[in-house]
């Protein structure tokens, strides 16, 4: 096979998407951690996420053969504005292992390997010192913190022996929903590229959807905290913080929650946490309601199983008593410091699709359907006693 194939690694994942130089002449090839629906006529290959050496070596490989098969010729590494440092590096070095004719695509001009070098000893200097400096700011805030809060006044309680700093290594997930995935459309692009490519946008046709379904914990602990002036709703058990559905993402390794306040105490037998669903009027009309929603299709008793929110603002309780909910005997709220111990709490989960598979936040995409159902529900309540008379 003739060396004609260009191969893309693609960096620009958690940056700003940029548009991939794609010849519809030639079959392109576009490398990337996160799955990608490739432009007609051209193909992807999803390496596995870099999390230690045998993640590098298995990537290696598996370039190594699709490179041979693909007649591998050229490669080309995004080098967009604010591409993390780390995953530059690390395609770079990925495309020197498969050939020497590599160039960068900044999303305006290409730039030869040659041409590059203070970039690429910039990345490597900032990238070792992010890591050892990273490692090092790491400890020492965790040594300091773990100071001030063996000393803190309320260490000795049972929220107190939950304060620490929380990351990665001290998250638990619940297992995934059931994801179905629906039929594409036609290509947004039509049958040809015309010489761009946005990644972000390739997959917007295709469709995705969770199914609904009603997580159950037992013996968890809610709280929110103060993190650098944003209210954070964690989710505690077992002296882990949840995972999922969408409250931390894929926290890094270095990055902390530090938890060390202790407001008011609430102990409750049951209740439904939507803490992390109704911050803000579009997230509560788009996440939270569509919750509520299903929970009365399926006859919840919300006076055995009260909703956890934040505290309430105007919206929150003219929806509520529209739904008749009584915010007064049926919601508990939860603010900034305040602990919430559950014995038993329903985690609702709603019809997210997915706009592109490799999302883990399909927060605020509802599906159609639903938007469609949460209008008939309010147009039906807000009907007139007469109109509703005349319904057949």
């Amino acid at each position: 096979m003739p060396n004609t194939s260009v191969f893309i690694f693609d960096s620009s994942y958690m940056s700003v998407d940029v548009a991939l130089p794609i010849d519809d002449n030639k079959p392109h090839l576009i490398v990337s951690d996160r799955e990608i629906e490739p432009p007609p006529g051209h193909s992807s290959l999803q390496i596995e996420e870099q999390t230690g050496v045998g993640a590098f070596h298995r990537n290696l490989q598996s370039l190594r053969r699709a490179w041979h098969k693909a007649g591998g010729g050229k490669c080309i590494v995004i080098v967009a504005p604010g591409v993390r440092r780390e995953q530059l590096l690390l395609n770079t070095i990925f495309a020197l292992y498969l050939c020497r004719n590599v160039v960068f695509f900044d999303g305006v001009s290409f730039r030869s390997l040659k041409r590059s070098w203070r970039l690429m000893l910039g990345t490597v200097a900032r990238t070792l010192g992010k890591m050892v400096i990273g490692r090092l700011k790491n400890w020492f805030e965790r040594a300091q913190f773990d100071r001030s809060i063996k000393s803190h006044r309320d260490a000795a309680t049972a929220e107190g022996r939950l304060f620490g700093q929380y990351a990665k290594t001290r998250c638990f997930t619940l297992p995934l929903d059931s994801v179905v995935r629906q039929p594409n459309g036609p290509s947004i692009y039509g049958e040809h590229t015309r010489g761009w490519y946005l990644p972000m946008l390739s997959s917007r046709r295709q469709r995705y959807k969770v199914q609904t379904t009603r997580h159950r914990l037992h013996d968890i602990v809610l709280h929110v905290e103060d993190v650098n002036g944003s209210a954070e709703r964690l989710l505690i058990k077992d002296g882990r913080i949840l995972d999922y559905p969408y409250l931390l993402g894929k926290a890094q390794r270095n990055l902390g929650y530090f938890v060390a306040t202790r407001g008011e105490v609430k102990n409750i037998e049951r209740g439904i946490d939507l803490l992390h669903f109704t911050s803000g009027y579009y997230h509560w009309l788009l996440e939270g309601v569509p919750r509520v929603l299903y929970l009365i299709d399926d006859g919840t008793d919300f006076n055995k199983y009260p909703l956890i929110m934040p505290p309430l603002e105007p919206f929150h309780g003219q929806i509520l008593e529209v739904l008749g909910i009584s915010v007064d005997t049926q919601v508990v709220t939860v603010d900034k410091g305040d602990w919430c111990n559950v014995c038993e709490c329903i985690i609702p989960t709603s019809y997210f699709p997915f706009a592109a598979p490799e999302l883990d936040d399909p927060s605020g995409q509802q599906m159609a359907a639903c938007c469609e159902g949460f209008v008939n529900v309010f147009w039906y309540v807000f009907r007139s006693p007469r109109q509703q008379t005349q319904t057949p």
